[in-house]
């Protein structure tokens, strides 16, 4: 009797806690759809502009040394960027993570002194690089018809060489 008392006495506490709770969840999750809407530029400028400096903020308190600033300002930057453009960050971090993993077994390799394995070289290859032309980098107003566009000029490249 004494748990259904203690029960009743919390239940409109309870009831308030999650009231608060679900109405938080429901502005942050309009927040977040709103941020990550591809027309609106300028609120996605602001939150990570807010995020990096809530990283400087947190950085920046007891003793930060420069290098404890640039790191949580840039994890600021980072997570406020994530946030307003999701798939673009799914597909980096991807990447990024795919080069970790690589370079982790580079370094356990030749930690480890196992040789690599040999491969026959292949020659460097020349990518094709369209270079736009004159008339696609200036833009004229609209007439309603539209000229047809100049093929791109092609220069190549090897990989190795500096641009």
């Amino acid at each position: 009797k004494e748990i259904e008392k203690m029960l009743e006495a919390t239940h409109s506490v309870r009831e308030r806690a999650l009231h608060v709770y679900e109405t938080g969840k429901a502005h942050t999750m309009v927040t977040v759809d709103y941020i990550t809407d591809e027309e609106n530029i300028l609120p996605r400028a602001g939150a990570i502009t807010v995020g990096g400096l809530a990283g400087l903020v947190i950085g920046a308190r007891k003793r930060g040394g420069f290098f404890k600033k640039v790191l949580y300002t840039s994890t600021g930057v980072v997570g406020a960027a994530s946030l307003c453009y999701p798939r673009q960050a799914y597909h980096i971090s991807q990447q990024v993570f795919g080069n970790v993993k690589d370079y982790a077994t580079i370094g356990y390799n030749f930690i480890a002194g196992v040789k690599p394995q040999s491969k026959v070289s292949a020659p460097v290859e020349h990518k094709e690089v369209a270079t736009p032309t004159a008339a696609e980098v200036i833009t004229t107003e609209p007439t309603g018809k539209e000229p047809a566009p100049a093929a791109p000029t092609t220069t190549t490249q090897s990989e190795g060489a500096e641009v």
